[in-house]
């Protein structure tokens, strides 16, 4: 009796020795992915188990994740599959909060043989243990077959449950550690895309044969690849609003890519129609997402007209003789349709055209913006500037200053009443 318990209590501390080792080793880390090498490592070290795996609870749609796996065909499912809390012996653990010992799986209603199908392991036993960080679930370990043994005892369950008492402060703050990179990193990549891009924001006027043409930008938070041009040349003037249709850095170089290319083909080309199908059919060298809005025309101001061809969420508001017209794209960049259109401008006729994050805006009630409302800020006593003005000034009053997720761009095209 005194050899076996002087067996046992030598096990207890080695195996409490071990712990202790491990918990310094996993707290020693804050690479997330050493650190689940790591906890991986650990459990089959402690329990001596054939695998072992962790599981993030994904909150937003109740699931369980693999995050990591150790073992035969572990490589079948990390980051892979992902079930409901209500599948599963890892799923009830995670749903009740509790750890618990399965010895024989197959006789148990609550397990999942799925995962035995899809891999080819045979599960014969699980332990497991939810991960708890002050009362929120944070996910699930578990160790699968003994190694050495048939079955889990309470020994294994209360050095488990220790150990991922200890675990979970090691990976909680490695998910802090982590989401702190990312959010330094993204801070950086916004930073970039508006020192790439505050040359090409600030507001232009150009005032030629009786017509004003105004171009603003205010950007949100993070840039969202909102981008105007402007060139004079003899006979007209070219004019280009884009959405690059992506956000921060990437976003900024599709936006400067797009602006490029057509400034360039601008330069060659005899129409407005004629530069985008060359900047259509040059698209392969960047991948431009589907969602990239362009407007590009020529400004024929000696003519009183302009020649557009627009494509993608971009919108222009016309407001001849006191009646308001809404156009939409007449030309497809993702299917190679291209279009020409044209406006013939009278004396007090304004044309608007703007990104849809000037329309999306919302208020503290979740209304947005919309386009009715732009539409009546459009007074054709006022300048182009005076325009642009009150409406950057309406937006900002309607979302009572709320962080807003798109950038907001506008040009306003008016020929004088005199």
């Amino acid at each position: 009796m005194s050899d076996f318990s002087f067996d046992t209590l030598k096990k207890d501390y080695n195996n409490l020795r071990k712990l202790i080792e491990i918990t310094k080793l996993i707290n020693a880390t804050l690479d997330i992915g050493k650190l689940l090498k790591a906890v991986m490592k650990a459990i089959k070290d402690i329990l001596h188990t054939e695998a072992s795996s962790l599981l993030f609870y994904d909150e937003l749609t109740d699931e369980l994740v693999f995050k990591a796996v150790t073992g035969e065909k572990s490589d079948m499912l990390s980051e892979q599959y992902r079930f409901k809390t209500s599948q599963g012996i890892a799923g009830w653990c995670a749903a009740n909060r509790e750890a618990l010992i399965a010895n024989d799986v197959y006789s148990d209603p609550r397990f999942n043989p799925n995962f035995d199908k899809i891999t080819g392991f045979k599960t014969n036993a699980i332990i497991c243990a939810p991960l708890l960080f002050k009362g929120k679930l944070i996910g699930v370990i578990e160790g699968v077959n003994p190694i050495g043994r048939v079955i889990f005892t309470d020994n294994d369950m209360k050095l488990f449950t220790l150990f991922a008492e200890q675990a979970v402060m090691a990976v909680q703050n490695a998910i802090i550690f982590e989401k702190s990179i990312e959010r330094t990193k993204m801070q950086h990549e916004i930073s970039s895309a508006q020192k790439l891009f505050e040359p090409f924001l600030k507001p232009i006027t150009i005032e030629r044969d009786g017509i004003n043409t105004t171009m603003i930008c205010r950007p949100a938070g993070e840039f969202c690849g909102d981008i105007f041009t402007s060139r004079s040349e003899k006979d007209h003037v070219a004019i280009m609003l884009a959405d690059a249709g992506g956000y921060s850095l990437p976003g900024a170089i599709t936006a400067s890519y797009i602006a490029g290319k057509i400034t360039a083909f601008g330069r060659v080309c005899r129409n407005c129609s004629e530069v985008i199908r060359y900047f259509q059919s040059s698209r392969k060298d960047i991948t431009v997402p589907k969602e990239a809005s362009i407007f590009y025309a020529h400004l024929f101001t000696n003519q009183n007209c302009l020649e557009y061809t627009l494509s993608g969420n971009i919108r222009l508001i016309l407001v001849q003789d006191r009646k308001i017209k809404l156009i939409k794209a007449n030309s497809d960049i993702n299917t190679g349709t291209i279009k020409r259109s044209k406006i013939e401008f009278s004396k007090g006729d304004t044309a608007i055209i703007f990104t849809e994050g000037v329309t999306r805006i919302k208020n503290k009630h979740g209304e947005s913006f919309g386009i009715k409302r732009l539409a009546s800020l459009v007074q054709t006593d006022l300048s182009s500037n005076e325009i642009l003005d009150t409406i950057i000034q309406q937006t900002s009053l309607f979302s009572h200053k709320l962080r807003t997720f798109e950038d907001i761009s506008l040009i306003c095209i008016k020929r004088n009443q005199d």
